[in-house]
């Protein structure tokens, strides 16, 4: 064996103990928790957040689990909330579940004076282009509200390309 052989032999039995060391820890013990169990106490936790988009999120990601029963209620507890980011995850999970309800709640925001048209609108945008026009055209046409201009306003300055088919 040469020396070189015989110094690279040695080096390597001398890093053996030292990658002995920084092998794996060993495996923690199994959780009982499943995935589904994780995701139930995010889901929980957005719910109760103090952050207004991440209430909105939580709402929202009910509308995403069709089976669960529990959703119509708590979103029904979400309607009341007095931010109108809040109500509209509640409003976009409604549609998600096909619960009806979600016309009344955009309806009802657009024609408060206390909320601005600008932030309400947005919620439409990711509903299909005929249940959008459907609900402004039912807004618009209630004539129990002087809200209109600010609708037709809200409309124009978000400059939608869909505008011209209204």
């Amino acid at each position: 064996m040469s020396a070189h052989a015989r110094l690279v032999a040695i080096a390597v039995a001398s890093l053996a103990p030292l990658s002995a060391a920084h092998a794996a820890p060993p495996a923690a013990p199994a959780s009982k928790l499943t995935p589904k169990d994780n995701a139930q106490a995010v889901l929980r936790s957005a719910l109760k957040s103090m952050d207004f988009n991440t209430r909105a999120l939580g709402y929202k990601a009910l509308g995403l689990d069709k089976g669960n029963k529990d959703a119509r209620k708590t979103l029904e507890d979400g309607m009341s909330d007095p931010q109108w980011v809040v109500r509209r995850g509640v409003a976009e999970a409604m549609y998600a579940l096909g619960d009806a309800r979600w016309k009344q709640l955009v309806h009802d925001a657009l024609v408060q004076p206390t909320l601005s048209a600008y932030d309400v609108l947005p919620v439409l945008d990711d509903l299909p282009q005929k249940d959008a026009f459907a609900m402004v055209l039912d807004t618009l046409a209630d004539k129990e509200h002087s809200q209109q201009d600010a609708v037709w306003k809200g409309l124009v300055g978000r400059n939608r390309p869909d505008l011209g088919d209204l």
